[in-house]
């Protein structure tokens, strides 16, 4: 039942956010035939967390994430010198967010949130957080 649960960031989703793929992805960096710049590959990053802000389903967010990260274990494996960006401080961010959001929506008898929503808005807020620390890195 939880086979590979833990364990499948490396191969990519069976069912692929289609929202990572446009002009500029991660696909046409993995296809060049030189390493790529460190500069294209920030930009493609946060190009792909914007495209993910636009999902409106948790389970399609998530499934946009490991596909992100999918595609940086890719890019790393052809280009084992290219330093891609790890989402390990997005996934530290987002705990607390998780947690936080958690504890509000049981202390609030009447809120009307659902779980999806809840998971929904706190990977919204990390992915927000995640794009304004690599825009910084551009700037």
């Amino acid at each position: 039942m939880f086979e590979g649960t833990y364990n499948n960031f490396s191969r990519r989703p069976q069912k692929r956010a289609d929202i990572l793929k446009h002009e500029n992805s991660f696909e046409n960096l993995i296809r060049s035939s030189s390493a790529p710049e460190e500069e294209d590959i920030h930009r493609v990053f946060t190009e792909s967390l914007k495209k993910l802000l636009n999902l409106t389903s948790a389970v399609e967010l998530i499934e946009g994430l490991h596909a992100l990260e999918a595609d940086l274990g890719r890019l790393e494996e052809k280009y084992p010198g290219v330093d891609t960006p790890k989402l390990n401080d997005f996934y530290q961010e987002l705990s607390p967010i998780v947690l936080q959001k958690y504890w509000e929506r049981r202390k609030n008898p009447i809120s009307e949130e659902s779980i999806d929503d809840l998971f929904l808005e706190s990977i919204h807020i990390a992915i927000e957080e995640e794009m304004f620390i690599w825009q910084e890195k551009i700037n």
